[in-house]
């Protein structure tokens, strides 16, 4: 009797391990799944003289030393011959390890195609200098509460950024200071969190990340946990928001944080062709 109930729970163990294993397994491989998606993006503010703007967003690369994941991306982004490249943060991992890797990164994507970025909670140091104040060395454009003018589709397009909202070091406010009204406006924040700020109507569309879709997710792609105070459902993908005419844009995520493991949660690098309508 004794016998046969140790044999049970060896063989449950047995089980258990085989399947964290698996698991394991496809969440490995999962994570280096990086491919290129091509979608079409319909604002309701979006002028059409802008039409077919090629927007690349990338978020939460979280670069660390000998990493594979710049070149792979450097090469989707000559395939994607996008207009613009935009970075919603954390392009270092916990503990600002990749300062280095993310400022070669920066300096090889900003002589090929104009970039904009906005750092994120893991983008920052308790010294200085901060590795953000580095980065526009590098060629490519930090939006720190502050906005610019996409000259190439008019001068009625806009494109704004925040510092991160999960720190609370954004400031919307100042960020569209200057940008007349009615006038189209993207806007770059690290987490879907600034949604929950006064002024988000301005924007046609939010690129957000930080949230790495949930990462690890149930079968399907339903996430657990995604890191912010919002409902699970702003973890990845398109939603309306604000009145109702603007887009939040949530990326999954490039890389990795804590485990380099996904599940029913790929890595993902998209080239987003804006249109008008909705």
């Amino acid at each position: 009797m004794i016998l046969s109930l140790l044999l049970s729970k060896w063989f449950f163990a047995a089980i258990l391990v085989g399947i964290i294993g698996i698991l394991i397994r496809k969440g490995m491989r999962e994570a280096g799944e990086l491919k290129l998606s091509c979608k079409e993006l319909k604002l309701a503010c979006w002028p059409t003289e802008a039409e077919g703007c090629r927007m690349l967003h990338l978020s939460d690369l979280h670069l660390k030393a000998n990493s594979k994941l710049p070149e792979r991306i450097l090469k989707l982004t000559e395939e994607a011959r996008p207009d613009y490249v935009v970075i919603t943060g954390d392009l270092l991992p916990r503990g600002n390890k990749g300062q280095k890797e993310a400022w070669e990164f920066l300096r090889q994507m900003a002589a090929r195609r104009p970039i904009f970025l906005v750092p994120g909670n893991e983008d920052r140091g308790s010294f200085l200098p901060q590795p953000v104040d580095e980065w526009p060395a590098t060629g490519a454009t930090v939006l720190l509460n502050r906005a610019v003018n996409l000259g190439k589709y008019g001068k009625r397009c806009w494109l704004a950024g925040v510092d991160d909202p999960h720190r609370g070091r954004d400031d919307l406010t100042r960020a569209l200071e200057g940008i007349p009204e009615g006038e189209a406006v993207i806007l770059l924040a690290h987490s879907p969190e600034i949604i929950k700020r006064s002024g988000i109507e301005r924007a046609c569309v939010i690129f957000c990340g930080h949230t790495h879709g949930g990462q690890m997710c149930l079968p399907g792609g339903k996430p657990l946990h995604i890191h912010t105070p919002l409902p699970l459902r702003y973890g990845r993908g398109e939603h309306w928001v604000g009145t109702g005419n603007t887009k939040l844009v949530v990326s999954r995520g490039a890389g990795t944080t804590r485990l380099p493991l996904r599940l029913w949660c790929p890595p993902e690098v998209t080239l987003w062709i804006l249109k008008s309508g909705k």
